[in-house]
C-alpha cells in the first residue's frame, strides 16, 4: 500500500511540473517566489510595457511551475487579488525586481530633466492677423 502511494505522488510531482521543494511551500510563498522570477523575467525583456508572446508563456510556465493552472484566468486574478495588498508580498516581490532589474518601485528616481535649455519667451511673427469679431453683430 505504501509502495502504491510513493507511486501515485511521484507521478503527480512529474505530470504536473511541480518540484518537490514548491510542494512543500505555502500558496503564499509559491506565489511570491513566482511573481519574484516573473516580474525579473518581465523586466529585463525587450519591451517589458509590452511582452512578447513568448514571455508571457515563460511566466506562464514560472506560475506553472509553482502549482499554479497559468491557464486558468480566473484563478490567477483570484490568488493575485488575494495578495495585492499584503505587505510582505509586496515588499518581497519589490526587493527582488530591484535586484535583478535595478527597478526601486519604492522609490522611483524623477524623470531625467536638462537643466541648460532656457525658457522660450519670444513668439515668432507670422503673417497672419487675428481674428476680430465683426462690426455688425448677429441679429
Amino acid at each position: 500500500m505504501k509502495k502504491g502511494l510513493l507511486i501515485l505522488l511521484s507521478t503527480v510531482f512529474v505530470l504536473s511540473g511541480c518540484s518537490l521543494t514548491n510542494f512543500f511551500k505555502s500558496e503564499k510563498d509559491r506565489f511570491v517566489g513566482a511573481t519574484s522570477e516573473a516580474l525579473c523575467l518581465i523586466f529585463t525583456s525587450e519591451d517589458p510595457m509590452a511582452p512578447s508572446e513568448e514571455t508571457s508563456n515563460k511566466v506562464k510556465a514560472i506560475y506553472s511551475d509553482y502549482g499554479f493552472d497559468a491557464d486558468d484566468q480566473t484563478a490567477m486574478e483570484a490568488i493575485t487579488k488575494k495578495y495585492e495588498n499584503d505587505t510582505e508580498v509586496k515588499d518581497v516581490t519589490a526587493a527582488a525586481l530591484k535586484e535583478c532589474s535595478g527597478i526601486d518601485v519604492n522609490n522611483p528616481e524623477p524623470a531625467a530633466t536638462t537643466t541648460n535649455v532656457e525658457p522660450v519667451t519670444d513668439v515668432p511673427k507670422t503673417d497672419v492677423e487675428p481674428k476680430t469679431p465683426e462690426a455688425n453683430p448677429v441679429k
